[in-house]
């Protein structure tokens, strides 16, 4: 028997509750699947023909409305058969969430159809590829996904990031059929998130998303933010990750940096995604006063890593994992830092300025327990700057087994491109400035 897969508008609502939390922790999703296709009993031509018809179903008729979130939070244009319906929650924190769900109609079979949107204010953007995973449930890929990258035209701007397959969910006796459609923006602050897996209505949700995304317009979203930028991960030329930086100034006269990425790998038969989530405190001056990573590796939450400045310079440094801790002191060979922060001294290094520039960030080490690593920057030529990372007290023995980067810069020393082993990083967006006393520092 072969079925239609139907939205869920809880859904979406159930898991932007769950990440609403600033701790992002706790909301693990199923384990990726292998990417497989439909199959069932009776006629191969009806039932492809089927499958055929219903991804391939587009909404009509639809009209534009203008949407009010309670108390300012947000306006934008969508379009929809019916005035959205919203309901808005508070979670932890200064974090909130509200789920938009957008009336489609009918499809083909008669059945009504939605699209659900969400937004979260919160000081860490939400993890795409959990989200994606979490969207999917029990559906496993008929394909390898596709992945888009690129920047809305709206006055908010923000990076957004899609995926898209047709997947699919067999049982002993059926088949259920749908097409996953799944889109994201990210600005300061804030994520937008829109999903859906019945089957068809790619133009439809890619229409109504863009027109979501570009016209967004979200309470006090620039308040603070000095510099924001983003780039698109691909593998020769299909997108498979991005990257997303913003400094913020607080009122307090300190900075706050945050930084967010996503990475899928896929073949014919299988796909995972990894997710990265950074929070640098910074004083006035600019010196780190607490940096905090998380890493989900596949579909968990997996570890946090955190490190703060102790006595005599040195840095006390925790691994959490597992409900385990491990936490250790070490002196640093380099000022901890970000590649964002560092731009001038990769500026200074990349015109000939400065021979060589170094910081430090935060690792794990081959033995699973929390160090430093280091990013050692030398010329190539102008413009031009090769990256080699070196773990902390460790020099490796086979030198071709070292990480190697190479950095493209602009002319103030922010990264164009980056060109690694196996995967190139191209900006798409930078605005703004970091603060002007912002200068390298020697080991």
């Amino acid at each position: 028997m072969l079925l239609h897969i139907r939205s869920r508008a809880s859904a979406l609502t159930a898991l932007f509750a769950c990440f609403a939390g600033a701790s992002l922790s706790g909301c693990a999703p199923a384990e990726g699947r292998a990417a497989s296709s439909a199959a069932a009993g009776g006629d191969p031509t009806l039932m492809a023909a089927k499958v055929q018809r219903i991804r391939g179903w587009e909404a009509t008729g639809l009209k534009t409305f203008h949407l009010e979130l309670p108390d300012g939070l947000m306006s934008a244009d969508v379009d929809a058969k019916a005035p959205p319906k919203v309901e808005c929650k508070n979670a932890e924190g200064d974090t909130r969430s509200c789920s938009i769900v957008l009336d489609l109609g009918k499809d083909d079979e008669g059945a009504p159809r939605t699209l659900e949107c969400a937004a979260a204010w919160g000081p860490i953007p939400l993890p795409f590829g959990i989200l994606v995973k979490t969207s999917l449930g029990k559906m496993g890929l008929n394909e390898p996904p596709r992945v888009d990258v690129g920047w809305a035209k709206g006055s908010d701007g923000g990076l957004v990031a899609r995926f898209n397959a047709n997947v699919s969910y067999e049982t002993s006796d059926r088949v259920l059929v749908g097409t996953a459609k799944l889109a994201a923006r990210y600005a300061p602050g804030h994520t937008l998130f829109c999903a859906d897996t019945a089957g068809g209505a790619e133009k439809t949700v890619q229409r109504l998303s863009t027109q979501l995304f570009d016209t967004a317009k979200v309470k006090g979203i620039a308040d603070g933010v000095v510099i924001q930028t983003a780039a698109k991960e691909r593998r020769g030329q299909a997108a498979t990750g991005f990257r997303f930086d913003f400094v913020r100034k607080g009122e307090d006269g300190g900075f706050t940096e945050v930084k967010s990425s996503f990475h899928m790998k896929s073949t014919d038969k299988t796909w995972d995604v990894n997710d990265f989530a950074m929070s640098v405190t910074r004083d006035a001056k600019g010196s780190v006063e607490a940096l905090k990573e998380l890493f989900w590796v596949g579909a968990q939450h997996a570890l946090v890593l955190s490190a703060k400045p102790g006595e005599g310079g040195r840095l006390r440094i925790k691994l959490e994992a597992n409900g385990k801790s491990d936490a250790l002191e070490m002196t640093p060979q380099a000022p901890l830092s970000t590649e964002l922060w560092e731009s001038p001294s990769l500026l200074r290094v990349g015109s000939g300025g400065a021979p060589k520039h170094r910081y430090a960030f935060l690792a794990v080490s081959e033995d699973g327990e929390p160090t430093l690593a280091y990013s050692n920057l030398t010329r190539i030529r102008q413009g031009l700057v090769q990256e080699e990372v070196e773990m902390h007290g460790k020099k490796p023995k086979d030198a071709g087994k070292q990480q190697r980067n190479e950095l493209s810069l602009d002319d103030r020393g922010f990264v164009i491109k980056q060109v690694s082993s196996d995967t190139v990083d191209e900006r798409i967006h930078l605005s703004g400035t970091l603060p002007t006393f912002v200068v390298g520092k020697k080991p």
